[in-house]
């Protein structure tokens, strides 16, 4: 075998050891689910409805708004927001929501 060869083979087995291929993919394998970023919790701006459907999704589009505007549009997808959940009450006839989760980012 030549020097080069030698070399890239020893490279390739250090490389590997180490956790991750010269191509930079990690032996572990994570998807990207599990490496996914989070920020701290965030809550919405209260919306307001007759209908609770619309009241949280109402909720949902304000908590959209505000994590953009606190961590970028990186954060601002509802779905991709870790132990989501709602903060809801009734006055009257009118619900009152607000959107609680975590922003992540894939």
């Amino acid at each position: 075998m030549n020097i080069l060869v030698k070399s890239f083979l020893a490279l390739s087995c250090v490389a590997t050891a180490a956790g991750t291929f010269l191509i930079g993919e990690p032996v572990l394998g994570l998807s990207e689910a599990e490496a996914k970023t989070c920020q701290a919790y965030l809550t919405s701006r209260q919306a307001t409805a007759t209908n609770l459907e619309r009241a949280k999704r109402r909720a949902r589009r304000k908590y959209k708004v505000d994590a953009n505007t606190k961590y970028g549009w990186q954060y601002n997808s509802w779905h991709l927001a870790e132990n989501r959940s709602y903060i809801q009450s009734k006055k009257g006839v009118t619900w009152r929501v607000r959107a609680k989760a975590r922003p992540c980012k894939a």
